[in-house]
């Protein structure tokens, strides 16, 4: 197994599912893993054996939060080497029975905080390089009915992981996704 020692990661979305497992899995693997959620601080003991995982509470959605989260960040590590965006909503409902509020915070937490997230840690990344990981999802591939919002926010995630693949391959920087 690789060493991620010396390396500094954000996942956000990392008080559960996907993100909470991920930032076990690089803790691990000696990376300083940087977990933020807005519910981060009921997790904080389930980490208490890793001296090398940091606690920032945040909202990918708000743009100033996510300002902050990566100025923090990168003011003590003066690096960011990875992120994760893991941070997701689903509230499964068809077309008929989705309100434009729930779609709106669906693609809200699923691609505008991606977007957010990815455009202030590239502006510190593209110094040193480093890898983004978009979590989405198969919905975001296939058809999936009763899942209006879910599966086209994922649709949407996935291709702006592509885009950015190649908009940030000159500052070194590497975008994948996940499904």
């Amino acid at each position: 197994m690789n060493s991620l020692n010396n390396k500094v990661i954000i996942v956000t979305g990392a008080s559960s599912g996907i993100g909470y497992e991920t930032a076990k899995l690089l803790l691990d693997r000696g990376a300083t893993v940087i977990l933020t959620s807005r519910n981060i601080d009921s997790v904080k003991p389930d980490f208490e054996q890793y001296p090398n995982a940091v606690f920032i509470s945040g909202d990918v959605c708000d743009e100033a939060s996510v300002v902050s989260l990566v100025e923090t960040v990168y003011s003590k590590y003066k690096q960011i080497n990875g992120l994760v965006n893991c941070a997701g909503f689903v509230d499964p409902k068809g077309v008929y029975e989705t309100s434009v509020e729930l779609f709106r915070k669906t693609v809200d937490v699923n691609l505008t905080g991606c977007f957010l997230c990815t455009k202030e840690v590239a502006r510190y990344m593209k110094r040193t390089g480093g890898t983004i990981v978009n979590i989405a999802s198969t919905a975001g591939l296939t058809p999936r009915p009763g899942w209006a919002a879910y599966a086209a926010s994922k649709a949407a995630v996935v291709n702006f992981t592509l885009t950015m693949a190649e908009e940030l391959r000159s500052d070194d920087i590497t975008s994948y996704c996940l499904c």
